[in-house]
């Protein structure tokens, strides 16, 4: 019996006796998913709480280059955690979103001056959280058209 095989089983058990829907992990690609996470970690796409167990078990865990080709993590520390956030984190799919631009109402209707209303609005409220320092100019080009100087 190989291992696919044992963890359907144990897949099937689960469900059968609990009632929960459960999925073995797929671990030939692990290397390549921590990679993803990290660099999702780096620009912050996905955030950790400091001080968690995750941030703690994160700076324990090592790269084994005895191999340079195939690198692996080292069998030094182990962390269940760090397991269960990159199987859970690969499952969220956000890489995926595709994201629709809204759509920008014609400037001679009284929508488009709702949808300016709203946008200065939260402008505002960004600049007076000081999450943006400048106004943006490219809503003047919008109504008045691109200079070409």
């Amino acid at each position: 019996m190989n291992l696919k095989s044992l963890l359907t089983g144990h897949v099937k058990t689960v469900l059968k006796r609990h009632g929960i829907n459960v999925e073995a992990a797929e671990k030939h690609r692990k290397n390549e998913f921590i990679e993803l996470l990290n660099d999702d970690l780096r620009t912050g796409k996905f955030k950790v709480f400091e001080g968690s167990t995750f941030e703690h078990d994160s700076n324990l865990i090592t790269w084994d280059y005895s191999n340079p080709e195939k690198p692996v993590i080292s069998d030094i520390f182990h962390s269940d955690i760090f397991d269960s956030t990159l199987y859970g984190w690969k499952f969220c799919k956000h890489y995926i979103k595709n994201v629709a631009k809204p759509r920008i109402p014609d400037p001679n209707s009284d929508e488009y001056m709702e949808y300016r209303v709203e946008k200065l609005e939260r402008e505002v409220a960004k600049q007076l959280r000081g999450q943006e320092d400048i106004v943006n100019d490219g809503d003047f080009d919008i109504i008045y058209g691109k200079d070409d100087w």
